[in-house]
């Protein structure tokens, strides 16, 4: 797989930059190398433009929201609780804007899983 990935100009590990509802092509690409299933092999220079196969792209996007999931998991609050906090007041302006971005990072999460 590091040889494919390779072969399409995809450095392992590779940092990708992740806007609210938006999917960088270089990591569905990835996702769905690493996801490729031995029989897929040969097909994995379609995984820059389309799906390799159905399964791959479930495998690829399971393998996307599981990894969102632990990101998620690893943080001490909800998107619910921050926006407890926030909508609760009294909050210094360094805290306020410390749980702001935490909230939109989580969004942002949430929105890749969608």
């Amino acid at each position: 797989k590091l040889h494919m990935m390779t072969q399409l100009n995809l450095t392992n590990p590779q940092t990708y930059i992740v806007r609210y509802g938006e999917m960088p092509q270089g990591l569905l690409t990835s996702l769905r190398i690493q996801s490729l299933t031995p029989v897929e092999f040969g097909a994995y220079e379609k995984a820059l433009a389309a799906p390799v196969t159905l399964e791959n792209e479930w495998r690829a996007f399971r393998l996307l929201i599981s990894s969102c999931n632990a990101i998620l998991n690893l943080y001490p609050t909800t998107i619910e609780e921050d926006e407890e906090v926030l909508n609760g007041g009294a909050l210094s302006r360094m805290h306020r804007s410390a749980v702001l971005l935490r909230r939109q990072e989580k969004l942002i999460y949430e929105s890749v899983k969608e």
